[in-house]
């Protein structure tokens, strides 16, 4: 056997070894609803919110958004999405075509539209694209006021971005370098005020706190202020703070359309209902897999963490510490417990693909047969084997060159 032919039998070798150790690793995903209950305090809320945080990094775990569930798609914000996207493709595409008298009112409605509806934009990128071009086409029609405005909106959601890749107009150019070098000179305060209160805060997507918030020092210019309460609608409001002067913003949070349904299950979870009643409503209300229901007793309450199977009607895991209950070894035992035949003789129909049927295999044993000089039959079933090959057992292994 040439030397040739033993490097592509390790190579082989170490691909199947790699290959069982990555499946090995794999999970199956959980839907899980995580959910606050009776939180007076920020102390509470900021709890939970790290809980939310490690648990939403579990690659085993997909987190439901509780509120796009709450909302239920009623939200007018949410609706504008589609609007200013609709309306951004339409402006970009006359922009580009030089109509920019034209193009502009259309981008202008497009960050209109998208603004509103910020909230609920997975990536701010179609509302800084249409903050750019309406910044260059206002530059280009002598409305610096305007372009600034946009620009430096646009610079708040993206550091980095570059009016080049927009327009390559001398007065775009012009007025984006002003907004860009005034950046960051001067700071100003937000104050934040919600009704109700213990509301989570988010400025420029990163959370600053809980309502009411005072005293958070930002730079000048325009922010973008987002409030949410698990069971309200989100608010929002663009901060415009000046260098050396507190802007106070005060929000109204109205209730969420589902509001209600959540307020039931929550209500049988402070009463200590049976974990059968609970699972019913919240598996009817978010449709997961798992529920991790954070209850707070009274003000100094730290917590006390509740894990519901939703399909089982069970409560699987409890931990009186929050912040160092474990999800990860209910995770694997519930996928043990959900894919393993019962004592009662259970069989499942599911077909178990065995490794010589999948495909990694075979294209392995090809790139490995191609130098002619190597044929492989690894762990075979009795019915797969050649002809000739001895029939006593279950299988075999045959490496023959």
């Amino acid at each position: 056997m040439g030397l040739r032919t033993v490097s592509y039998l390790n190579l082989f070798l170490v691909s199947c070894a790699f290959v069982s150790t990555s499946l090995a690793q794999e999970c199956k995903q959980k839907r899980v609803v995580l959910l606050q209950n009776r939180v007076v305090t920020k102390t509470q809320a900021d709890i939970f919110s790290s809980f939310r945080s490690r648990v939403s990094s579990d690659p085993c775990v997909a987190l439901v958004d509780v509120d796009d569930y709450l909302e239920a798609g009623a939200s007018p914000a949410q609706m504008q999405v589609e609007e200013g996207e609709q309306a951004l493709a339409l402006g970009q595409k006359q922009f580009l075509d030089g109509q920019i008298s034209s193009a502009c009112p259309i981008l202008s409605k497009a960050v209109n539209a998208l603004t509103m509806g910020y909230p609920y934009l997975v990536y701010p990128a179609p509302l800084v694209d249409a903050l750019m071009l309406y910044g260059a086409c206002s530059s280009m029609l002598s409305n610096k006021e305007d372009a600034k405005k946009a620009f430096s909106m646009a610079i708040r959601l993206n550091p980095a971005v570059d009016v080049k890749d927009y327009s390559v107009a001398g007065e775009a150019l012009a007025v984006f370098e002003e907004v860009k070098k005034s950046k960051g000179r001067a700071k100003g305060v937000l104050e934040i005020v919600s009704t109700p209160d213990i509301a989570e805060v988010f400025v420029d997507n990163q959370r600053k706190g809980v309502a009411p918030l005072v005293g958070l020092e930002v730079e000048d210019g325009y922010h973008f202020v987002v409030v949410r309460k698990q069971g309200y609608m989100r608010a929002f409001s663009v901060a415009s703070v000046s260098a050396g002067k507190t802007t106070k913003i005060e929000v109204s949070l109205s209730p969420a359309r589902r509001k209600p349904l959540l307020d039931i299950a929550l209500a049988k979870v402070s009463a200590g209902a049976p974990a059968g009643e609970i699972s019913q409503d919240l598996k009817a209300l978010f449709l997961a897999d798992m529920a991790l229901v954070v209850d707070f007793k009274d003000k100094d309450d730290k917590g006390v963490v509740s894990l519901l199977d939703l399909d089982m009607g069970v409560q699987i895991g409890k931990s009186e510490e929050v912040l160092l209950f474990d999800l990860d070894p209910y995770l694997k035992r519930v996928v043990e417990t959900k894919t393993l035949p019962s004592q009662a003789g259970y069989k499942t129909t599911a077909k178990q693909t065995r490794f010589y049927e999948r495909w990694w295999f075979w294209t392995t044993i090809g790139v490995v047969c191609a130098s002619g000089a190597l044929t492989l039959a690894l762990l075979l079933p009795k019915e797969t084997l050649p002809s000739k090959a001895p029939q006593e057992g279950k299988g075999a292994i045959l490496i023959r060159f």
